[in-house]
């Protein structure tokens, strides 16, 4: 009489071989004879210690009278179980979700999150990177931003790259901040290192001065992102991206986070640059028409439409940009937008910044 040879999941293949062997009243020597295998051979299977073989299997499915496809599938399921028992469940869905809320290799890459195989690390890491409790308790980051792909924002991307912002901002020292000395002063002042390249350097000195911190940090993806007013401590903070890093974006994307704070808007700001993109939202309109009159004011660049129009040369450009001290791509760029002139055109002008920021910059 034999026992009944069923697939068991988590039994080890050698248990039901030597559970046959008892019923048979068959010893492992008896088996390796039958088997013309060395009972050295057949010991460690039955101990579990060694695997089935595709030639074991079709060997004991004879000398047992069963298929050989049975102790494939025993030793198949075990050795499964042995894997499940040392790995912990729900890792792969795990990894899957949080790669599914941020772009985690490129955190890793930054240094924004250690580079760790360590799920529970990793979690608590990004827990701490978007400062809530649990994964589960990621915001929805109440703000107003700008841009085609709204519908393709990563939410979680911005409350990363605002979290990380703000990381930044709070190592740097500037004055107290004053709404009334912000309002007299600190336009003016920034303006008036917007005529060349060699100002750009300046301006987190400037906004210092002012209570105002500072950061360069680039965009993460699917945030689509180029400019945000947060605050730390009751103290503003703008940080840029550079995501179109030319002279025209920089300054009209600072002038724009600086227009949320002189008209004294509330709350946290995703903006985009290109303003025809915007929701149809009162201080976002503010804060473009307050960045492009700060820029270029609009009764002189109409002036200057009406004389050269539509022959917009470089050397018209230039002059015109020395007359309000301005840099040539400032006006460039205006006139791009207001379809004065192609994209195409003039695009020697659109000079980059990141260079003389240096430092400032942070991945």
């Amino acid at each position: 009489m034999s026992v009944e040879l069923r697939s068991a999941r988590a039994v080890p293949p050698g248990r039901i071989i030597k559970r046959e062997l008892e019923a048979r009243g068959w010893s492992q020597k008896y088996l390796s004879e039958i088997l013309g295998r060395p009972e050295s051979k057949i010991s460690p299977i039955i101990a579990g210690k060694k695997q089935i073989t595709p030639e074991m299997a079709i060997a004991l499915g004879e000398a047992f009278g069963t298929s050989s496809e049975l102790w494939i599938n025993l030793e198949s399921n075990y050795r499964l179980h042995l894997a499940e028992d040392a790995t912990e469940r729900g890792a792969v869905t795990r990894r899957l979700r949080l790669r599914q809320y941020l772009p985690i290799a490129e955190l890793v890459k930054r240094g924004w999150l250690p580079d760790t195989q360590d799920q529970d690390e990793l979690e608590d890491a990004v827990c701490a990177l978007l400062g809530v409790s649990s994964l589960g308790a990621i915001p929805r980051l109440a703000a107003s931003f700008r841009g085609a792909n709204r519908a393709t924002v990563s939410i979680p991307s911005l409350v990363a790259w605002c979290q990380r912002a703000r990381s930044l901002a709070a190592r740097l020292t500037v004055s107290k901040f004053s709404a009334t000395r912000f309002r007299s002063g600190c336009i003016n002042e920034l303006l008036s290192l917007s005529a060349s390249l060699d100002g750009v350097p300046r301006v987190r000195e400037v906004l210092g001065s002012y209570g105002v911190r500072f950061v360069v940090l680039r965009h993460l993806p699917q945030t689509y992102l180029d400019g945000v007013v947060l605050y730390l401590n009751h103290q503003p903070v703008v940080g840029l991206t550079l995501r179109y890093d030319r002279v025209d974006s920089f300054w009209f994307s600072l002038m724009h986070e600086l227009g949320h704070i002189y008209a004294g808007h509330a709350g946290e700001f995703l903006d985009e640059l290109d303003p025809e993109s915007a929701a149809s939202d009162p201080e976002e309109e503010e804060s473009n028409r307050l960045a492009a009159e700060w820029l270029v004011p609009g009764q002189p660049l109409a002036r200057f439409a009406q004389a050269v129009r539509p022959y917009y040369s470089r050397a018209h450009v230039e002059s015109f940009a020395a007359s309000i001290a301005r840099h040539p791509g400032i006006v460039a760029g205006r006139l791009h937008r207001m379809g004065e002139i192609p994209h195409k055109n003039l695009r020697p002008l659109l000079e980059r910044v990141s260079p003389q920021l240096g430092a400032v910059v942070a991945e």
